[in-house]
């Protein structure tokens, strides 16, 4: 073969990232002759388009240079693609897909047909070259104060007059940056960052506010969208997108959410930041690489919105199954739910319209407001409500004479048809409310579950398996698992919970212990209350059915299995380590009841599982035991385990049709792991990464990763808790990696500036220190700078030292010159710690 392997039609060639995403692969499909003799392998950049002569105008070739063939030294490529039509270039299968689509795309929804009259009329009222000098009363304004303008001016028509646009609505009015509130005062800011503006100082904002509007709209005409950046308008990105597509109808599509352009940008493989931050950019770039598509050229832009919005925020989604409480103190409240055909949450008594659209600023105001944990708890699972979820109406309560059954009884059950972001409604008697549909309203009663809290999530699969086998659904909403059930895949039993340093490796470890062994009590006490979660954890472990143990370096065999140890009377005897101790006891406890005793000891406990190790059906299913590992990749995992690594795999378990039993080396015992034991292990990242594991271990666990958390990091005295922690690891994620990134646990527990300080000087820094190796220097660039005295607000700074100084009376010492030192300050105040992570 020569230089280049061949020319390939695109249409049979599938291309897809390998599974480090750095190279290109090609799969041929369509051609047996070329998958018969071509190994499949990355060529990266090798694969190189080409225009050929004489060839279809419509399409492309592509060359693939240097691949691999087996057993033919030669394949006659041109001969192979003469026989299959040119197509469109090499697309992934999620843009293949989204073409598809388009084909035969027919828009239902005449929504977007009238946009381009009706932005017209827009502009008509709000003419480009007049926007400058548009007085703030024509911006926004309220409707008790001007009831004969309030919907004529900029902003109504922008959120209420939804014919020239996608809807901005929700959110609270600080979107547009300058608002007016019930007092009649204009103000900027929400919740805790609320000031209001007057004189001067509200003329400068306004006037700073329409300038950067307007010269936005400018750069965008220039495709400058860089330039908007830099601008950094004060609005919500979603209110100057929708401002840039109305003047600049061309340019931008009428779509606006987060959640759809995202998912475009993806699917278009757009290589920029895919945050909702950059929203303005992904829809301008969008836009212009769809335009420039041979599907999507000759679509007029109304057509194009349509598709995209359609195509990618109606599919389909799995459903999220809710229980729902209908008492409010007392008082049943199931007939107005009816009647109304509502769902409703009771708690605190006043309306959340401004703050519900994001769960964040919810809890804030709630915490503003004093609310307890339970109502913040319960408001923010109402708000993360979506269209089509199914809530289960139901209550709890015990029954028979020692009222040792717990009953589950459903009410009715529902489906919801607004996402409770959108649909909300606050209504006097039930508060705060979404729309439903009613699919049944069947009593139903099931005994064994109990859900207490007011607005849970059902998170267990067996449970929701119970109560979905209790009620009659469509049969379209049965074949959907909730998105958030927790899947426990019985044929997995050892996981490794993995992350850097403070991300709670340890405290999610209990959880998914508790999880495995009783799912269904865990489901009921694992949003609230950690305390109970911890009494939990600890009655299983005094029972034998949970064990603990921590690896290091010179953890071995002896411990973790068995080995020799004195008696003190100069003698060796061998002793059960604690693999062996907590399969045994688990094993038992898996022998069918005619093979086992009351009262038995350890010992007796094995010698019964060793009688019966071998006997087909001896071992039934029984409750689970877990063996907690941590730092299980501080130990020399050969070592530890020895030739048992492979009795862990599922497979070669008791009572499996691989089972495996070993002989162990001291006692000359018979040993298997039993079906009914988990292992899970935890990991420090930062210690040693996954890459670095031992092979055995990597391939008989399941890995999941746990991450830093910013979203439970709350603002203290003014310190903006996960912007600090995001900068932190932002930084550390350049300069090493991410498996050195800091987890949100070292802070979770402050309550005041002073205590974050002291996290700080005493964990973060010696932390950091101990990454970079002393080198106070690289410390002082994840902390956000180096001041060049101590003076400066940076908890980094420089300090030059002369040699003269220091060795006073030795000749030639100033040859040596002076050097820089970079201290650490002792003493941090909050304008350090800001500095962290502000401009």
């Amino acid at each position: 073969m020569g230089k280049y392997a061949g020319t390939v039609a695109l249409a049979d060639i599938k291309c897809y990232r390998d599974k480090d995403r750095t190279d290109l692969v090609a799969e041929f499909k369509s051609f047996p002759e070329v998958r018969r003799f071509l190994n499949v392998q990355a060529v990266g950049d090798s694969l190189e388009r080409a225009s050929e002569s004489g060839k279809p105008s419509r399409g492309y070739y592509w060359r693939v240079e240097n691949l691999r063939y087996g057993a033919r030294s030669e394949v006659d490529m041109e001969s192979v693609v003469e026989k299959h039509q040119v197509q469109e270039t090499i697309i992934d299968e999620k843009l293949r897909k989204f073409i598809e689509a388009s084909k035969d795309y027919i828009s239902k929804d005449k929504f977007f047909e009238t946009l381009e009259d009706n932005k017209s009329k827009f502009i008509e009222r709000f003419p480009l070259d007049k926007l400058i000098d548009m007085p703030i009363e024509e911006y926004i304004v309220l409707k008790a104060n001007y009831p004969d303008t309030y919907n004529d001016v900029f902003t109504y028509w922008l959120e209420r007059k939804k014919e020239i646009g996608g809807a901005i609505g929700g959110g609270n009015a600080s979107k547009f940056y300058i608002y007016m509130d019930a007092t009649g005062k204009y103000c900027i800011g929400y919740g805790n960052k609320k000031r209001y503006i007057e004189g001067d100082e509200l003329k400068y904002e306004y006037n700073d506010l329409i300038s950067k509007i307007v010269k936005s709209i400018e750069f965008a005409r220039e495709d400058n969208i860089e330039g908007i950046k830099e601008l950094n308008p004060p609005l919500w990105n979603m209110v100057l997108l929708k401002i840039l597509s109305i003047y600049l109808p061309n340019k931008f599509i009428d779509v606006y959410s987060s959640s759809v352009l995202i998912p475009l940008a993806e699917i278009l493989n757009l290589d920029i930041d895919k945050s909702a931050e950059n929203i303005v950019e992904i829809n301008y770039l969008a836009t212009k690489k769809l335009k420039e598509m041979d599907a999507f050229k000759d679509w007029e832009m109304f057509k194009l919105s349509n598709f995209v919005w359609e195509t990618i925020s109606k599919a389909p989604r799995k459903i999220t199954y809710w229980a729902l409480g209908h008492n409010y103190d007392g008082d049943n409240i199931l007939p107005d739910l009816i009647e109304k055909n509502k769902i409703a949450v009771g708690y605190f008594e006043e309306d959340l319209s401004d703050v519900i659209i994001n769960k964040r600023t919810l809890k804030e105001y709630l915490k503003e407001n004093n609310c307890d944990n339970n109502t913040i708890k319960n408001l923010s699972n109402f708000s993360e409500i979506k269209k089509d979820d199914i809530v289960i109406l139901k209550s709890s309560f015990t029954k028979g004479e020692k009222r040792d059954i717990s009953v589950f009884k459903i009410s009715a059950v529902a489906k919801v048809l607004e996402d409770a972001t959108s649909g909300y409604e606050y209504d006097e008697r039930l508060h705060h409310t979404i729309p439903v549909e009613w699919i049944s309203k069947e009593v139903r009663e099931i005994e064994g579950i109990n859900y207490l809290g007011t607005l849970t999530k059902i998170k267990n699969e067996k449970v929701l398996d119970i109560i979905l086998n209790n009620i009659n659904l469509p049969h379209e909403i049965e074949e959907n698992i909730s998105n958030e059930v927790d899947e426990l895949n019985e044929d997995n039993k050892n996981f490794i919970l993995y992350g850097p340093p403070g991300t709670g490796k340890t405290y999610n470890v209990i959880n998914k212990a508790l999880e495995i062994i009783d799912p269904e009590g865990y489901s009921e006490i694992a949003e609230d209350n950690r305390e109970a979660i911890l009494n939990q954890y600890k009655e299983l472990v005094d029972k034998g059915q949970i064990a603990f143990c921590t690896f290091h370096q010179s953890y071995g065999y002896e411990e973790f299995i068995e080995g020799l140890k004195s008696d003190g009377k100069g003698n060796f005897v061998t002793e059960d380590g604690i693999l062996k101790r907590i399969s045994y006891n688990a094993a038992y406890e898996g022998l069918k009841e005619e093979y086992k005793e009351d009262e038995l000891s350890y010992n007796d406990k094995k010698l019964k599982v060793n009688n019966y190790i071998n006997k087909e059906k001896a071992f039934k299913e029984a409750k689970k035991f877990v063996l907690i590992i941590d730092e299980i990749n501080r130990g020399n995992i050969s070592k530890v385990f020895g030739e048992l690594i492979t009795l862990l795999e599922e497979d070669k378990r008791i009572g499996t049709s691989n089972q495996i039993v070993a002989n162990l080396p001291y006692t000359k015992e018979k040993f298997s792991l039993p079906n009914n034991l988990y292992i899970i292990g935890t990991m420090n990242t930062s210690d040693k990464s996954i890459a670095q594991i031992d092979i055995a271990l990597r391939r008989r666990f399941i890995f999941e990763e746990i991450m830093p958390n910013y979203e439970i990091l709350d603002e203290i005295d003014g310190i903006e808790l996960d912007k600090l922690l995001i900068a932190i690891n932002e930084r550390i994620e350049f300069l090493l990696d991410r498996d050195h990134l800091i987890g949100h646990a070292y802070f979770v527990n402050c309550n005041s500036y002073s205590d974050i300080i002291n996290v700080v000087i005493n964990k973060i820094i010696p932390l950091l220190q101990e990454y970079f190796y002393g080198d106070n220097e690289k410390v002082g660039m994840i902390l956000g700078g180096i001041g060049s005295s101590e003076g400066d607000k940076y908890i980094v700074y420089k300090e030059e030292k002369s040699a003269n100084k220091i060795f006073k009376g030795f000749k030639n010492i100033s040859d040596i010159g002076s050097k820089e030192f970079f201290r650490v300050k002792s003493n941090i105040g909050i304008e350090e710690l800001k500095n962290i992570y502000e401009d």
